[in-house]
């Protein structure tokens, strides 16, 4: 699955196929690099290292994000785990993830192959970037999906309840900030006070698992809602800065 507008490295099916092959795993993933408007390039990662998840481990790394993603672009599946998969034709945002999921939750193993070989245009026109609209609400519906899926793996699994908890929060954060700075806030009422409203049945149970700028947030908009819209501009400022500097590093290293 490739978006029209990246680029692949040519060996980039060669390595992931005998990823498959070679330690008999359904998916295969590979870091990627972000390419900016002004071409420079971002790896993530490209430490070169190979690691292997079960279908548990795999679901905890998922709902982490924290190495092979949850777009699909930098993927290669076994036909008979994804079959009986089909993309959600309603949904705009998040359909990727939802995919992803659900192939993970067939497959047996899943490995993940850490040398960059998918460049990933960013574009300012893309649906994750353009103007809001209500196709954002599609996260609400796709984690509803998951959470349906996931209720009896997760009577029997406290840590991956936990991960999901987290999981959640940060996307319900991410979707309440875009519509304070879009000011969509005004005209979407019932969605925002059910985001609010979700988050604050999350906080108890997340708030000390979470990195300091979600935990800040999250706190800002629970406990402190009237003052959020003047701090978040400032937030969002630190969060761009700080994403600055680590990919300077990584530019620098």
């Amino acid at each position: 699955f490739i978006d029209a507008d990246d680029y692949l490295e040519k060996e980039m099916y060669e390595v992931l196929y005998d990823s498959i092959i070679k330690n008999n795993s359904d998916i295969a993933a590979c870091g990627y690099s972000y390419i900016e408007l002004d071409g420079k390039k971002y790896d993530k990662y490209g430490t070169r290292k190979i690691i292997e998840f079960s279908r548990e481990k795999a679901l905890f790394s998922f709902f982490d994000d924290d190495s092979f993603g949850v777009a699909i672009w930098n993927k290669l599946f076994k036909r008979e785990i994804i079959q009986t998969i089909e993309f959600n034709k309603n949904f705009k945002i998040n359909e990727d993830r939802l995919f992803l999921f659900e192939a993970i939750c067939n497959c047996e193993k899943f490995i993940y192959n850490d040398v960059c070989l998918y460049n990933y245009i960013k574009r300012p026109n893309s649906a994750t970037t353009s103007n809001f609209s209500n196709s954002r609400f599609d996260v609400l519906k796709v984690n509803k999906i998951i959470e349906k899926k996931l209720k009896k793996i997760l009577k029997e699994n406290k840590i991956l309840l936990e991960k999901w908890k987290k999981n959640k929060n940060i996307y319900l954060i991410r979707l309440y900030r875009e519509m304070i700075l879009s000011k969509q806030h005004k005209y979407y009422i019932e969605e925002y006070e059910e985001i609010k409203l979700e988050l604050t049945n999350l906080y108890n149970d997340v708030i000390d698992t979470l990195n300091k700028f979600d935990k800040l947030e999250t706190i800002l908009i629970v406990k402190y809602n009237k003052i959020y819209p003047i701090l978040i501009k400032f937030l969002t400022k630190l969060k761009i800065l700080k994403r600055l500097k680590n990919k300077m590093e990584k530019v620098v290293k």
